[in-house]
């Protein structure tokens, strides 16, 4: 998969590479896709959370 990304994009990405925190783009940009996969969870699991008070699924705290 070819990506084309914004300049400003690619001159962070390289930066990150020149630095040694990243051996390749390809290492910075698949860790990218993986924090955006964890905080796409984290939206879930915290909207699933808000419908459950909203239904009345909730424990007290004294319980």
């Amino acid at each position: 998969m070819d990506l084309d990304l914004p300049a400003e994009t690619m001159r962070f990405v390289d930066t990150l590479v020149t630095s040694g925190e990243y051996s390749t783009a390809q290492d910075a940009v698949a860790d990218g896709v993986r924090l955006l996969t964890t905080r796409k969870q984290l939206r879930d699991d915290v909207q699933r959370g808000i419908a459950e008070l909203d239904a009345g699924q909730w424990i007290d705290g004294k319980e």
